[in-house]
């Protein structure tokens, strides 16, 4: 079509002699390249800009130099079952696990596709998508926050892409793309009774259950750091855990104290000889699947009531604790391994009982200056 002119306040092509803003329209390899050319005052002009254009195009200006920036190659090869991409990632990311196991769901959608094919409108189509399909975990309806994720590692792609020479921008951005984030704040903690009634169902097959889920509720770590830790990293002397930089998720270290229950029964881990396949006996993936079994047994049964979210309820419930027995914060945000008090003060929450007890304090000095002021009103009376 080459290029013409557009009546901006009609939408449609001005008749001779009509004012209006140029415009020019190609395709290449069935791809349709359209933009304003506002700077151009006449025909001759808006056709060197058409020209202009052409030749980027031409010459590969979104792709690689010799035009095979094939995106799904970039993000996952079938056959070396790795990329370019993970290999990146794995070198600097330890969220590496992850991208692995979403790289062929992206390279799938988005197969035979070039970096320069991939705009916002085919993003936004694959976020509709993947909404559409069931979760794997229990075949409900995919989180909007799952699917962020996702989004967030397409970023991450472009990002490195653009690093590399691949193309020039990031079509993911969420000022191009509305993310689905849905409000996701745990605020459930665990009560004693809980607690008690959760560990007096770990016998059997869930007798194992017992050390990790006292580790994670009385020291407080993250699930991925207390499955690394290694016996050497326990100083029973001094009742203390040294997490190491390379497993926490800040990549610092450490220190968390190690208290009762917890303390005893690493210590008859150790005594035992436990060390394999984790300190705890059993491995990860195991641990986590037999919790979440055991809670969704006792939540269908009726003894616990509301969503708990499998060992990070540990996490919300061990700073809650410390907070209701005068534990420093600045203290508490170093055991736990937050950067910031913030993030402290956000994973502490306060129960119907503690709101109930708190209100009830200004109830009780409400009435205590209410009986002093008419013990002064008599005796000023009398």
């Amino acid at each position: 079509m080459g290029v013409f002119k557009r009546n901006p306040k009609t939408g449609r092509k001005c008749e001779d002699g009509q004012r209006g803003v140029w415009y020019y329209y190609f395709t290449v390899d069935g791809r349709r390249y359209r933009e304003a050319i506002p700077a151009a005052t006449n025909k001759k002009e808006a056709l060197i800009a058409e020209a202009a254009a052409r030749s980027e195009v031409f010459n590969n200006k979104y792709g690689r130099k010799d035009g095979q920036a094939n995106f799904s190659d970039f993000v996952w090869i079938e056959k070396t079952q790795t990329s370019e991409y993970l290999e990146w990632v794995k070198a600097n990311r330890k969220s590496w696990p992850f991208h692995k196991t979403y790289a062929p769901v992206i390279a799938e959608y988005f197969k035979g596709k070039r970096f320069c094919d991939i705009e916002s409108r085919m993003i936004e189509r694959y976020r509709d998508h993947r909404l559409a399909q069931p979760s794997k975990r229990d075949g409900g309806a995919r989180s909007g926050n799952s699917v962020c994720r996702e989004l967030a590692m397409l970023s991450a792609i472009f990002r490195l892409a653009i690093r590399r020479g691949y193309c020039e921008a990031n079509p993911v951005s969420s000022s191009k793309v509305d993310w689905p984030h849905e409000e996701n704040r745990r605020k459930r903690t665990l009560t004693d009774q809980e607690e008690d009634l959760i560990l007096s169902r770990m016998v059997g097959k869930y007798a194992r259950l017992r050390a990790p889920f006292l580790t994670a509720l009385y020291v407080g770590c993250r699930r991925g750091e207390m499955f690394k830790l290694e016996r050497d990293d326990i100083d029973f002397d001094l009742q203390q855990i040294y997490f190491r930089p390379e497993i926490t998720k800040n990549g610092e270290e450490r220190l968390s104290s190690l208290i009762d229950p917890a303390y005893s029964e690493l210590l008859a881990l150790k005594n035992q000889g436990v060390n394999k396949p984790t300190i705890f006996g059993i491995s990860v993936c195991e641990a986590s699947r037999l919790l979440r079994e055991l809670l969704d047994k006792l939540i269908s049964e009726g003894l616990l009531k509301g969503a708990i979210s499998g060992w990070h309820v540990c996490r919300h419930s061990r700073t809650t604790r410390g907070f209701k027995a005068g534990q420093r914060p600045d203290v508490l945000r170093d055991e736990l391994g937050h950067k910031d008090l913030n993030m402290t003060f956000y994973y502490s929450h306060a129960g119907d009982e503690d709101r109930l007890r708190d209100a009830r304090k200004v109830e009780k000095r409400l009435k205590d200056n209410l009986a002093a002021s008419i013990g002064v009103q008599d005796g000023e009376n009398g």
